[in-house]
């Protein structure tokens, strides 16, 4: 593929070369390559049509996410053949039992400040993502889920939101963390970003709900919901494998 780069469009001035494949990503391919004496990450696009992401739509958040440093900048995107290319990062990426009390706040700035993002996206129906995810399995979605998401509706504030920000998404570089992989970005709920704390950086909801402001019934409720889609997500990956 990187053979193609100058009929593909990629913005280098000499020939990118492979460094190495990236691990991580169930969706994707990504690669780190060099150009122009720089590293960069090369992605590859794959199962968007199943799990129902816009890359367009991606590719908004991201870009108005890295003019804030909160993501890698973008190099180029073709959505039409399922390319896109950002700086790489330096950085690590830390395990639940790493994240120090420092760096989690350091986190919970830069997921606030997403949520503070100028991006004009449809609202995200969690409904029909769910509807989606799990396909013909209706019984998977239980009643509790949808008094959770009624719930959301009704008290919880819209706003731009990463939707992913897993450990395997977060750099945390010397200028502080950055956030990978936006392709599940979109105008919904800020509160299940921190509910990804939660649940997959094994944040203690207490502490969580006194750091962030949140109502803890409606961190609870969020934490429900994004379990639900968790597994819907599982379930539809496992398909597309």
């Amino acid at each position: 593929m990187l053979a193609d780069w100058r009929a593909i469009g990629l913005p280098f001035r000499g020939a990118p070369r492979l460094l190495a494949p990236l691990p991580g990503g169930r969706t994707n391919r990504s690669y780190l390559i060099e150009a122009d004496a720089a590293r960069f990450v090369l992605r590859l696009d794959g199962a968007t049509a199943a799990l129902g992401l816009c890359r367009d739509h991606e590719c908004s958040f991201h870009a108005a996410a890295a003019a804030h440093g909160l993501a890698p900048p973008l190099v180029f995107a073709d959505a039409s053949r399922g390319v896109m290319v950002t700086t790489f990062v330096e950085g690590e990426h830390l395990a639940p039992a790493s994240l120090d009390d420092e760096r989690l706040g350091a986190l919970i700035d830069v997921l606030h400040a997403v949520h503070e993002l100028d991006v004009a996206a449809p609202a995200t129906d969690y409904r029909a993502l769910d509807a989606r995810y799990r396909g013909d399995d209706a019984a998977a979605s239980p009643g509790d889920w949808q008094a959770h998401l009624a719930l959301l509706e009704a008290a919880a504030r819209r706003g731009p939101c990463h939707h992913d920000p897993v450990p395997a998404n977060v750099v945390f570089g010397a200028g502080g963390p950055v956030l990978l992989d936006w392709e599940y970005a979109g105008n919904g709920f800020p509160l299940l970003d921190l509910a990804v704390l939660a649940c997959d950086w094994q944040v203690p909801r207490a502490h969580l709900a006194a750091r962030t402001g949140s109502a803890p019934r409606l961190l609870d409720a969020a934490c429900e919901v994004y379990a639900q889609l968790c597994r819907g997500w599982a379930a539809c990956s496992a398909r597309c494998d």
